[in-house]
């Protein structure tokens, strides 16, 4: 299953379902960007309200909506940052002095995609 192609509420991932020993292994695979994605909505979820996590619709609660709003703003700035080859640029190996440098600037650039989402979100 590709959510990449169909995500669902922002969730954008490969799953991989193969059948080990006679039960069926889900298998999420993930670039960085997915998977701090994923991370955030499930911290904002613990936060809000779980129903966040699989689209259900707000509680009259204004942090609820507003969060859901920043978390598909964020899916979709994520999303163009991997299909645009700009992180791939930004972030190439040659660039950095090694992976913990590369790492900590791909998660300032991940916070500054969140704060992006949030100012655009009423």
């Amino acid at each position: 299953m590709d959510r990449r192609r169909d995500p669902r509420f922002g969730y954008r991932a490969v799953h991989a379902v193969p059948i080990v020993e006679g039960r069926q292994v889900e298998i999420q695979i993930r670039t960085f960007w997915q998977d701090m994605w994923a991370n955030l909505s499930e911290s904002m979820a613990d936060q809000v309200g779980v129903g966040l996590k699989y689209g259900e619709p707000s509680p009259g609660n204004v942090a609820y909506e507003r969060t859901a709003r920043m978390l598909a703003r964020t899916s979709e700035l994520v999303a163009l940052m991997e299909t645009s080859g700009i992180a791939r640029e930004l972030f190439a190996e040659d660039v950095f002095d090694g992976p913990t440098e590369r790492l900590n600037a791909m998660g300032g650039a991940f916070m500054t995609i969140m704060t992006l989402a949030m100012e655009e979100t009423p």
